[in-house]
């Protein structure tokens, strides 16, 4: 059942929804195909939980790599020449809340990896990536905005 009040408030599941929501929602919520964002209050988002991936992003040598957060949280990057590839992160999520992605790695040619700043790597090495065609699984969190991030190599040379 669905009621509205005479001030506005809709409630579903309840006739007596709170004065303090616009909806209550009395149970449990499903939702499929969601293309935006549902807000909470005005500081929590809650996103679709599934990886929005990037499509394949070249990185021939000297390239710049810019990950954009609003955009993505699966990043399939293949670089195919020797070099530098410089990665950027952009658009994490506010502090407080946890942001993660992932990066699935083509390292085709002997390829130096300049990592965005910030990121804490175990025991404080970056770790060694496969040269070839196989790819490596890179994952990445932060809970303060992306001034700090905890990367873990995932997967090694993943056929």
């Amino acid at each position: 059942r669905m009621f509205i009040s005479s001030s506005g408030q809709v409630g579903i599941g309840t006739i007596t929804p709170s004065s303090t929501s616009i909806l209550q929602v009395q149970g449990g919520i499903s939702a499929s195909s969601l293309t935006g964002s549902l807000t909470q209050g005005s500081v929590t988002a809650i996103r679709e939980m599934s990886m929005i991936t990037s499509g394949t992003i070249r990185a021939p040598g000297g390239a710049t790599v810019t990950l954009n957060l609003n955009e993505a949280n699966y990043f399939i990057v293949s670089a195919s020449a020797t070099g530098t590839v410089t990665w950027v992160v952009t658009n994490p999520a506010p502090t407080g809340r946890v942001q993660t992605f992932v990066i699935d790695y083509i390292n085709g040619g002997v390829v130096t990896n300049t990592w965005f700043s910030g990121i804490k790597w175990p025991g404080g090495v970056a770790p060694t990536l496969t040269t070839g065609v196989n790819p490596d699984f890179l994952g990445f969190s932060t809970d303060d905005a992306g001034t700090a991030w905890r990367g873990v190599l995932l997967q090694r040379n993943s056929s």
